[in-house]
């Protein structure tokens, strides 16, 4: 029989960094209510499973504030960051300009392509 192995939460392992790093704000997978002025939303929007032993999910990168010089420079920060990660396998796009139409505030976003090594079950 086959070793059952599966993969890490790439979510979790994001939010879990994200949070050590930023000092101004919060990364989450779900918008906090009430809202803060600043947020990171990290959200897992696909990929595919390299081979037996690498996952390589694709994240979306969601960062909001108050004006849309702080949102491309918080955008630019987590940008930085994610792709300092060991994890970090390939760019998924750039930094985008796309604000939000529920609530009309800034928010840039990205997407960022994570290799992530199988674990034992």
């Amino acid at each position: 029989m086959t070793e059952l192995i599966t993969f890490p939460d790439v979510e979790a392992l994001c939010v879990t960094a994200l949070n050590g790093f930023l000092t101004d704000c919060k990364a989450s997978t779900k918008v906090p209510n009430p809202r803060p002025d600043k947020l990171v939303l990290v959200t897992c929007i696909g990929g595919i499973r390299r081979n037996v032993g690498i996952d390589a999910p694709v994240v979306l990168f969601e960062c909001w504030s108050t004006d849309e010089v702080s949102a491309q420079e918080l955008g630019a920060r987590v940008r930085a960051f994610v792709y300092s990660m060991d994890e970090y396998g390939y760019e998924g796009s750039r930094l985008v300009n796309n604000p939000d139409s529920e609530t009309n505030l800034p928010r840039y976003q990205f997407q960022a392509g994570l290799f992530l090594a199988a674990e034992p079950l």
